[in-house]
């Protein structure tokens, strides 16, 4: 049986009085302002708690209701509870009077001799009809759940491997690229060597052929520190990417842990809200890398001019 409460204007009390008894007769549990309010309480709350924790709010409205502030207020609060879900609105219409706008929108009861027997009744397919919809919800709620734990592990399960391969590959591509690029350095340096060397043994009297030897060292050795510099940013490049996967995988597990707490009770807002951001990360890093960074300007303009001083030596 249902705890309804019930709204009414005091004008109207010889109508919801036996309404109420009606209803308690059927097995329900009522608040009504007689009795739930006692001397010297402070009544709007006391009403308030009784509004919170009912099943039903049956309002009853006549032309004596429509100059009542107090209920129209009731109504408002019971319309904000009733959003939830937890509870139905039930408006009894006496007399032959229009629904008012703010219940415009409700199916209504409507009654113009006061037969009580044939209110009840329609009370009662009414609540019928909100617990049957109640039901349903819930059902789809539980079956959005079994859903959730039947899929949930496996979809957690394939995302952590694939994030670990990926944090996998990206290391080594990662380290490959460093090694590439310390090789690199290491071979511009001992090519600087060998150059200094070659033309600190050179005895040729003009100084076209030192100058043209100086140039072309130049060109080679600025083109190993270039390649360094791209093989160092890839690297670079691919150990955040793989940095970027383990804070995902940590994500991802602190969602396994929030399923395995609370996966009883998760609602879908809850699990969307847990998981949604764990594969939505800024830009790659590999945008930020530019042909800009890698200018090898001064490099054309060295080997033209080595290849002017060759000219000049041919002739």
């Amino acid at each position: 049986m249902a705890s309804i409460f019930i709204s009414y204007n005091h004008s109207d009390r010889e109508f919801a009085i036996p309404l109420a008894h009606a209803l308690v007769e059927q097995g329900h549990t009522i608040s009504i302002d007689y009795e739930s309010v006692s001397p010297g309480s402070e009544w709007r709350r006391s009403l308030a708690r009784s509004l919170k924790k009912s099943d039903a709010f049956v309002i009853i409205w006549s032309k004596n209701t429509e100059s009542s502030k107090f209920v129209i207020s009731e109504i408002g609060s019971a319309l904000a509870y009733a959003e939830s879900g937890e509870m139905a609105i039930i408006p009894v219409i006496i007399g032959a009077i229009p629904v008012p706008p703010i219940l415009d929108h409700i199916n209504a009861i409507y009654s113009h001799d006061g037969d009580t027997t044939h209110i009840v009744s329609e009370i009662e397919r009414a609540l019928a009809a909100f617990e049957g919809r109640k039901a349903a919800e819930e059902k789809k709620q539980d079956e959005v759940k079994e859903r959730i734990e039947a899929n949930a592990a496996d979809f957690i399960k394939d995302a952590i491997k694939a994030l670990n391969a990926r944090e996998s590959s990206n290391r080594i591509a990662a380290n490959a690229w460093y090694i590439i690029g310390f090789l690199t350095l290491v071979a511009g340096v001992g090519f600087s060597i060998t150059s200094f060397v070659t033309f600190s043994g050179s005895t040729g009297t003009s100084w076209v052929e030192p100058t043209l030897l100086a140039i072309k060292s130049l060109v080679v050795i600025g083109l190993l520190i270039a390649c360094a510099k791209y093989s160092f940013t890839l690297g670079r490049s691919f150990m955040i990417e793989a940095l970027k996967c383990s804070d995902r995988n940590h994500a991802i597990s602190f969602g396994e842990f929030y399923l395995r707490a609370f996966g009883a009770d998760v609602q879908w807002a809850e699990l969307k809200e847990v998981f949604q951001h764990w594969n939505i990360d800024r830009a790659s890093s590999f945008t930020d890398i530019k042909t800009n960074d890698f200018d090898l300007k001064y490099i054309e303009e060295l080997r033209d001019l080595a290849k002017a001083l060759s000219d000049v030596k041919g002739k």
